[in-house]
């Protein structure tokens, strides 16, 4: 199971390695045009955009450099998986607010840009009575930038979709009346997984008869009945 997980890591890693570091130089170029001395990621779009890697962290760019902060679960994997930060480990005494500080009272940092759209009220509270330093709404940064995809992104955005068609191919040879949603919602992400998916964008949706209705309807154990429409 350790070597499975290992070389689990390791094909994610090699995906992403090139152009999450081309991710850091694109954040920290923008700093200057928001005011921001650096930019603070803590969510899991923004972390993993960065770095490439998400293990309920922290990553703050700056022009100096980058660091990312996490705790003892996922130093192993992020030093095997994270390019171009400095990775330092959170610890008893020394939290996320601590390590921040220190970064950036090294990095000199006056105004520190946010996730608004994902950092909570008492998260910014905190933060904001810790940090040395304002706090500066800035989403439109990275909102900017993960709009417009990069040659590597488009790659992994095809290659998605290869495998979607691979499972949806192998899926349509085994509905038949008696299968409950809920084994081929089974079924259709252990092919994509198979085929070489990382993880689910979200839960497959598969709904048969009346229940194919429902935009958003969740697999259940209704089967699939003779001459009805599949909804996936």
């Amino acid at each position: 199971i350790r070597h499975l997980r290992e070389r689990t890591i390791q094909i994610a890693c090699n995906r992403r390695e090139g152009f999450t570091m081309n991710h850091l130089k694109q954040i920290a170029a923008r700093l200057p045009e928001y005011g921001l001395d650096a930019m603070l990621l803590n969510s899991e779009p923004g972390e993993y955009y960065a770095v490439g890697f998400h293990g309920e962290g922290n990553v703050v760019v700056t022009a100096q450099g980058c660091f990312y902060f996490t705790d003892s679960r996922y130093t192993e994997a992020a030093g095997r998986c994270v390019q171009g930060a400095e990775i330092r480990e959170v610890g008893p005494g020394r939290g996320y607010t601590v390590l921040l500080t220190e970064v950036l009272g090294e990095q000199q940092v006056c105004r520190l840009g946010f996730e608004e759209a994902y950092m909570t009220v008492l998260e910014h509270e905190r933060y904001r009575k810790a940090l040395p330093c304002d706090l500066v709404p800035a989403a439109e940064l990275l909102r900017q930038l993960r709009t417009v995809k990069d040659g590597e992104e488009l790659d992994a955005m095809v290659a998605a979709q290869r495998i979607a068609e691979k499972a949806l191919d192998v899926i349509l040879e085994e509905i038949r009346p008696g299968v409950t949603e809920k084994e081929i919602a089974a079924r259709l992400q252990y092919l994509m997984l198979h085929f070489g998916a990382e993880n689910m964008s979200f839960d497959p949706i598969v709904v048969s008869g009346p229940n194919g209705s429902l935009p958003h309807g969740v697999p259940g154990e209704r089967t699939i009945q003779r001459g009805e429409f599949v909804t996936m």
